[in-house]
Formats: structure tokens, C-alpha cells, sequence
């Protein structure tokens, strides 16, 4: 029972859940950013019962479930074997560039890792870091920000270039704006570890109605006054020089 578990020390529940959990799992790699946490006695208890929760949501395969309670038992305790069983879920669900931020972050920050734990950390870091899919955007204007929007989230432009997207595999969706221009848009599926290059082409929108003489439309609007009818024009489609008298004037669109 987590009850009587939460009785044992935090090091030595730790080491003994840790190992279960590197004999449950399967060893095959599936699958960002650091981690902040804080230490406080005050938050031991609640953190050393997400870690047991945690642990046993891997040991039953429910992932996702024990990615929250062990991300909160890390941030709550900053304790290395609630990072390490964190990216080890992460690696199991897919979740590749978050688990290898948490390999990083682990063998990073935490100097006094068992010899077998961190032997596992460094081929599993390894590892995720070949899993994780790539678009290198090219050819974009180093001087240009455009609103670069990935899977409905928007992307902080850097500066950068080329500019990398990191990502998993699956179907994915791009998209890049920037003013007066028709967006570029791509979509695609990416494989484990796939590097594609994307060649980024902005497009001017079309201009409309540019050789029309607003000059004569004013002039027609000011001639008109009030009681006049509208006169009809087609922006998009340029028709031949049509006589239309408004107000008693006659005039002439588009010709002389």
C-alpha cells in the first residue's frame, strides 16, 4: 500500500521502484525542454506518493498517467529517479524530444546516479536523440519573422537559419506568414528520426482592380450628388468601354 510505502525513506523507496520499473518495462526505445523543480520538505509526502503512482501507472503501461504524476513528483522533490522513470514513460509513448530533454537534464544535473542508471540514461539519451524528426526550413530572408504556425501552435521565430522544427513522428501541418503575401503551407507524415528540408517560397497576393482610374469613379460620385444610382463595376473581370450617363454626364470607364 502507498501508505505504508510513504513510511520508507525517500532514497531507498526510490532505488527499489526505480529498479522495478527497469524490470517491468520492455527494453525496446519508443517515443521538451528543462525541467524546473524545487525541494521542500514540506511537499515530501505528496511527492514521494505521486512517484509511487507514478511508478505503478508504468508498470501497467498507463503512460500518459504516469508522465503527470512523475513530471509533478520531479518538480515537487527533484529527485533523479522521478526524472529518469519520467523519460523513460516519455519514451515509451513516442514522446521522443521530451524524453530526450529528460535523459539530457538527468545525466546533467544529477552527478551521483547508480552505475547501471546512468549506463541506461546515456544509451536511451542516445537513442531518443535519433528519433527525433526534423523540417529545416530553408531559404527564408535572415532579416524576415514570419508567423510560423506548427500543428495549430504558433513558433517563436529566432532568428535562426536554416530553422529547425523539432518534432515526433506522425502527420504534421505547417504554416508561414508574413504581410501582403499568400501563406505557405505544407503537410506531411515523418518518420522516427526523419530530416526533410522545405524550400520556402512566399507568393505576392494578386492586386485587384489596378487599372482601373479612380479618378472617374470619384469624379462620377462627386457629378452624382445624393439622388443618383450607383454606378456598377466589375474589380475583377475588366470589361470593353461602356457609355453610361449619370447626372447628365456622360462618361466613358476605362476609356477616353
Amino acid at each position: 500500500m502507498i501508505l505504508a510505502a510513504m513510511a520508507v525513506p525517500w532514497r531507498l523507496l526510490a532505488s527499489l521502484l526505480l529498479l522495478s520499473s527497469l524490470a517491468a518495462l520492455p527494453a525496446q526505445a519508443q517515443g521538451g525542454g528543462r525541467l524546473a523543480c524545487a525541494r521542500d520538505p514540506s511537499n515530501e509526502g505528496e511527492a514521494r506518493a505521486l512517484f509511487v503512482a507514478g511508478v505503478a501507472a508504468t508498470n501497467q503501461e498507463r503512460w500518459a498517467d504516469a508522465i503527470s504524476s512523475l513530471r509533478r513528483a520531479y518538480e515537487l522533490s527533484c529527485h533523479s529517479s522521478a526524472l529518469y522513470n519520467l523519460g523513460y514513460s516519455l519514451r515509451a509513448l513516442g514522446r521522443h524530444r521530451e524524453a530526450r530533454d529528460a535523459f539530457a537534464q538527468l545525466l546533467s544535473d544529477h552527478a551521483d546516479l547508480p552505475d547501471e542508471v546512468r549506463d541506461n540514461a546515456v544509451r536511451y539519451l542516445d537513442q531518443e536523440r535519433a528519433r527525433v524528426a526534423v523540417l529545416e526550413l530553408l531559404d527564408l530572408d535572415p532579416d524576415l519573422r514570419p508567423r510560423i504556425v506548427f500543428d495549430g501552435r504558433e513558433v517563436a521565430d529566432d532568428g535562426a537559419r536554416p530553422f529547425r522544427i523539432e518534432t515526433d513522428a506522425g502527420t504534421h501541418a505547417l504554416a508561414l506568414r508574413i504581410d501582403a503575401h499568400e501563406p505557405f503551407l505544407w503537410n506531411g507524415e515523418l518518420a522516427d528520426g526523419q530530416n526533410v528540408p522545405i524550400l520556402v517560397r512566399f507568393v505576392p497576393l494578386p492586386t485587384t482592380g489596378a487599372d482601373f482610374e479612380w479618378g472617374w469613379i470619384v469624379l462620377g460620385v462627386v457629378a452624382a450628388g445624393a439622388g443618383a444610382r450607383p454606378l456598377g463595376l466589375r474589380l475583377a473581370l475588366p470589361a470593353p468601354p461602356q457609355p453610361s450617363t449619370l447626372s447628365g454626364l456622360h462618361l466613358r470607364i476605362g476609356g477616353s
